[in-house]
């Protein structure tokens, strides 16, 4: 009898063991984290439309549900989940802003923010706290603001959550 109570207690503690291990990596979430659809907009508004050559400025961007279910969305952090950029009228791209690369992590339960149908979030890259990210020379630019998500594979998150890339509309900014 003695023998069956240390297998049992064996075996118990072997599957807590197993169970922490498979917990703490992301075959999990692989299994448990579905993405969600929704009809999201994104909306990206310049401080100003005319600005003085190499004066940066604040940019406002609003993430808005309109879709009929909540959904959940990463919470907003530039050049990990939106990004922005800057065309010449033609289309051509303007050169990438030169910006510190931020270290991407895995997301987890706490990136997510819910959006009700019809409720906005509102977010800004704030020119001083980037400084020289985005001063352009004098001419004509469109900006244009993307947000997007990956795989809830590739995360380690349990809750479902919008998968995509939602552009907004482009913006013409004039620099004198």
């Amino acid at each position: 009898m003695r023998q069956v109570y240390l297998i049992l207690i064996s075996t118990v503690l072997i599957l807590l063991v197993a169970a922490q291990w498979l917990f703490n990596t992301p075959i999990p979430y692989k299994f448990l984290a579905k993405p969600q659809y929704g009809n999201l907009t994104l909306t990206v508004v310049p401080e100003e439309n005319i600005i003085k050559e190499g004066e940066a400025f604040d940019i406002e961007f609003i993430l808005r549900n309109n879709g009929k279910n909540s959904i959940n969305v990463w919470k907003p952090e530039w050049l990990m989940d939106y990004d922005i950029a800057f065309y010449y009228p033609n289309g051509t791209p303007v050169s990438k802003h030169r910006c510190p690369v931020i270290q991407r992590v895995q997301m987890t339960n706490k990136n997510l923010i819910e959006l009700k149908p019809g409720e906005s979030l509102r977010f800004s890259l704030k020119a001083d706290a980037w400084k020289n990210c985005w001063t352009l020379k004098k001419g004509e630019y469109v900006l244009k603001a993307v947000y997007f998500t990956g795989k809830p594979e590739y995360e380690r998150i349990t809750r479902p959550y919008w998968v995509g890339r939602v552009e907004s509309a482009k913006v013409k900014v004039i620099v004198e």
